[in-house]
């Protein structure tokens, strides 16, 4: 039986770039109207707001104001004049910053119960059972806050020397998860419409920038004061007019009256609350026949899993009541049969999987894994096989709506959705067109002027190459592994942008996931090395490539999703006997930069490197061992992906208490 409990303040995300432009100093929204903070939420760009569009309203409405006569001279002459002033400028909202709405306290409660009996020497059974409750934030489709978020796992297990038969389970509750982003903008539109916000800030700014008599040609200022008034309140919080309804500062009454109930209520409700009940079932067994067999070692298997989607219609493609039910099968043998005195082993396979909404296949597979020397301290290895991946359920089933607004009559939804064709016939995908869409942000990504035609959703294949060898040096000193490989994949999964009905009142726009019509290729090596060195001294060290090349896949809004660094670097040393009872860890870790792509958003996650190391003494008089030691030693902030939060140095101290130690 073990429980374990951790309670700990996670690091926020703190990353206040313009996602419009990753490079673009101005994060200031009350200057650059068209900031969109990449963890700043509320801001989004769902309706697209430009004050060039809104000129010749805006127009008509000065000449109107000074009296002037339509179709006049007077009139055309001010209409034009004020349209050339009006500048080619994108507004957002003003935002919320995610620090503002969450606390970053973290926890989690792990409990485990574990049962075993020795039927007699050759057969066991195996009870198992585990519960886990607990506290996070995490970056998908958005940014998601697991608040007492819980999952149910068992397992019962019948296990021989040549045999297993097990049965295990695991079981889901999002609890009071809600979705950061979404909830912001909806908060937006609940204490001032967009409708109403675009108004004032609009009519602030012609004020100012437009008229006689006003700050005119000052155009940051203008920009300031349309803010100012749109929120009614200054970044300094001060209300401007206490007769009008002023923006919610975080930590106040008013505030939590707008965001307690959103994040109570469903997103299909119009809330925030992500509801996710899902629960899987898996039935496995395998027999081993080489007792039977002299040399030739003889495996068969199979498997049944069953996945049950229940979100209410919040996140997957289900409806209250009518969880998406889903079974895989599945069934493989193994041949591994020694040659030239076991100095070659060949290995054949094969296994046939079925999904319920796929068609089943057939895939083979083989491998080689050659001695050079009799002692076998150099050994090469070569394999090649088919395989095939069934799309993940949310890849085939996702539903999940990031935003829903309506401006000047237009209707804008904006969703991540599965690439199974029931998904796709219900959005009327494949009866009316739709376009891809270019740049890193869906919301504001411009439609192709051609018709995207979605490719038939299918499994992805890959055939897999690769080679390698393991070797011994220096008296066995020194240990060597390296390989290369090579796999060409036929059906990518990947993510594609699209546009429906683009420029009318009832546009939406859609990310999705896709079967690439044309191969994708990745490659890679590695090397790596093991040193035993005098005094007890352990020198480790390995390099890694990973290359990915979409080929011919270059529709606009395609996403391959790689999110894998062409190099990584690992270096440590180490010596658990430095002295008496004492010992000592170092490492070094090292990534290159890489190009990052998620529903999220699209950007280059820069390199970086850490530096780990702890220290150990063991105390045999009390059966304990203390470590102290830290990740990330230099405190270096470092992010792993788009939207995250930075990472910083994690410094600890363990005793652990051991009644076997020596």
């Amino acid at each position: 039986f073990v429980v374990g409990y951790i309670k700990a303040q996670d690091w926020a995300a703190t990353d206040y770039r313009n996602r419009l432009d990753l490079d673009d100093p101005n994060i200031d929204p009350y200057l650059n109207p068209g900031y969109d903070g990449v963890n700043v939420y509320g801001d989004d760009v769902v309706v697209p707001v430009n004050l060039k569009d809104q000129a010749p309203q805006i127009a008509a409405g000065v000449a109107d104001a000074q009296g002037l006569t339509p179709g006049t001279p007077e009139y055309i002459a001010e209409v034009q004049r004020v349209i050339g002033l009006i500048p080619d400028q994108l507004v957002t909202r003003t935002g919320y910053k995610e620090k503002d709405l969450y606390d970053y306290n973290t926890y989690n409660v792990r409990s485990r119960l574990s049962l075993s009996y020795r039927i007699n020497p050759d057969l066991e059974i195996e009870l198992f059972g585990g519960f886990t409750k607990g506290s996070s934030i995490y970056t998908a489709q958005s940014r998601f806050a697991l608040n007492n978020f819980q999952a149910y796992n068992g397992k019962l297990e019948l296990k021989g020397s040549d045999f297993f038969v097990r049965a295990w389970a695991t079981k889901e509750n999002a609890g009071d998860t809600y979705d950061v982003g979404n909830t912001t903008s909806r908060f937006n539109e609940i204490w001032k419409p967009s409708e109403e916000w675009y108004t004032d800030y609009i009519s602030s700014f012609v004020v100012n920038y437009i008229y006689p008599g006003f700050i005119k040609d000052d155009l940051p200022l203008s920009y300031y004061y349309a803010r100012v008034a749109a929120d009614n309140r200054t970044p300094e919080g001060n209300i401007q007019d206490i007769s009008k309804i002023a923006r919610p500062l975080p930590g106040t009454q008013e505030f939590d009256d707008i965001w307690q109930p959103l994040i109570s209520k469903p997103i299909s409700e119009g809330g925030g609350q992500v509801i996710d009940k899902s629960s899987m079932y898996h039935f496995e067994g395998m027999y081993d026949f080489s007792k039977f067999f002299a040399h030739t070692k003889l495996q068969v298997g199979a498997s049944h899993r069953v996945y049950n989607l229940n979100s209410e219609g919040n996140v997957f493609f289900d409806t209250p009541g009518k969880p998406i039910i889903q079974n895989q099968f599945g069934a493989f043998g193994q041949l591994i049969q020694p040659f030239f005195n076991e100095r070659l082993n060949v290995t054949l396979s094969g296994r046939y999987d079925k999904n319920s909404s796929f068609d089943g296949r057939f895939t083979p597979r083989m491998s080689l894994v050659y001695s050079l020397d009799k002692e076998k301290t150099h050994n090469v290895r070569a394999s090649t096989q088919t395989a095939f991946r069934f799309p993940s359920s949310p890849d085939q089933w996702l539903n999940l709506s990031l935003g829903q607004m309506d401006i000047n009559g237009k209707q804008f939804n904006f969703r991540v959705i599965g690439g199974n064709k029931e998904v796709h016939e219900f959005y009327d995908l494949n009866s009316t067109p739709v376009y891809a869409l270019s740049g890193n942000n869906p919301f504001i990504g411009v439609p192709e002027n051609e018709p995207f035609v979605i490719p038939v959703f299918r499994p992805e294949t890959v055939t897999a190459l690769e080679i390698g060898y393991k070797g011994l040096y220096l008296d066995k000193l020194l240990f060597v592994d390296t390989y290369f490989f090579h796999n060409t994949y036929d059906s990518f999964h990947a993510k594609q942008a699209i546009a429906q009905y683009p420029g009318t009142a009832n546009e939406n726009r859609y990310i999705t996931t896709i079967s690439a019509e044309n191969a994708v290729v990745t490659y890679g090596w590695a090397i790596g090395a093991d040193m035993v060195m005098p005094a007890g001294f352990m020198l480790k060290g390995n390099l890694m490539n990973n290359t990915i090349d979409v080929g011919n896949n270059t529709n606009t809004g395609f996403q391959s999703r790689f999110n894998t660094p062409p190099y990584k670097i690992n270096v440590g040393l180490s010596n658990y006997h430095i002295l008496h009872n004492i010992g000592f860890s170092v490492s070094w870790r090292w990534q290159d930069s890489f190009r990052w792509e998620s529903d999220f958003g699209k950007a280059d996650i820069p390199s970086y490197a850490t530096i780990d190391a702890q220290v150990s003494m063991k105390l045999p008089q009390w059966s304990s061992v203390v470590k102290v030691g830290g990740s990330n030693l230099l405190n270096q902030y470092y992010t792993t992906g788009f939207g995250n939060s930075a990472i910083g140095g994690l410094y600890y101290v363990s005793v652990t208490y051991d009644e076997f130690l020596n």
